[in-house]
């Protein structure tokens, strides 16, 4: 597929797209040329993509994901990787309880409004 429909399929912007590849997030494993130069990408680059916007927004860096990821020349070891791993797994944890809370004093909160209605 060319560039425009991955990210159409992405819904993510062709500059984002580029940006990423140039990063070594999308690396060439994800694409083969055309006679005339252009990208035809492999379905995996949607999946790819999703894949990091997902690690992006739930507090991954691009350093981190470049570290985690061994086919860019990581220079950590499999134990640093482990290790980064659960922090982040950790740092999520934390996120997911704290979330939790507010959303039962927000419901808490609807709950006492939704009672002076009807008062």
């Amino acid at each position: 597929m060319k560039i425009s429909d991955l990210a159409k399929e992405t819904k993510l912007p062709i500059s984002t797209i580029r940006f990423y590849e140039r990063k070594g997030l999308l690396a060439t494993n994800y694409f083969t040329r055309d006679k005339n130069g252009y990208r035809n990408y492999d379905t995996s680059a949607v999946s790819q993509l999703k894949f990091i916007v997902l690690l992006l927004a739930n507090g991954f860096s691009i350093a981190e994901l470049l570290q985690i990821n061994e086919k860019f020349g990581d220079s950590r070891t499999l134990e640093e990787n482990i290790q980064l791993l659960e922090d982040k797994l950790g740092e999520i944890k934390v996120k997911q309880k704290e979330l939790a809370e507010t959303e039962r004093i927000l419901n808490h909160m609807l709950s006492n409004k939704k009672q002076q209605l009807t008062k």
